[in-house]
């Protein structure tokens, strides 16, 4: 998988690996899912803006291990985003977050 990918909507959880070193720069994830499991995307080495959506509550470690992230759009608010347990998941600290974005 390379470049930008939109997850289909009727999905609830990512699994764990589930992109494990893939060359997508960019991906979009679906409202309504909650959970991203263990490592789904670790190194992915191109991966550079995640979109994710409100409805997110999960997410295990080492989710972006080894991806240079420099940014992520939640859907949520702040508050939504700091319930989430993020610190496990390897997220960069050049990494900025934006909230409420679509």
């Amino acid at each position: 998988m390379d470049g930008k990918i939109e997850l289909p909507k009727n999905l609830k959880e990512v699994y764990g690996y589930a992109f494990m070193n893939s060359g997508m720069t960019e991906c979009v994830i679906s409202e309504g899912v909650t959970r991203l499991l263990d490592g789904t995307f670790t190194g992915c080495g191109s991966l550079q803006v995640v979109h994710l959506p409100a409805s997110l509550t999960t997410m295990g470690p080492a989710v972006f291990e080894n991806c240079p992230l420099t940014d992520i759009y939640f859907a949520g608010s702040k508050e939504q985003w700091e319930a989430i347990d993020v610190s496990q998941a390897m997220i960069a600290d050049s990494c900025e977050i934006h909230f409420d974005t679509p």
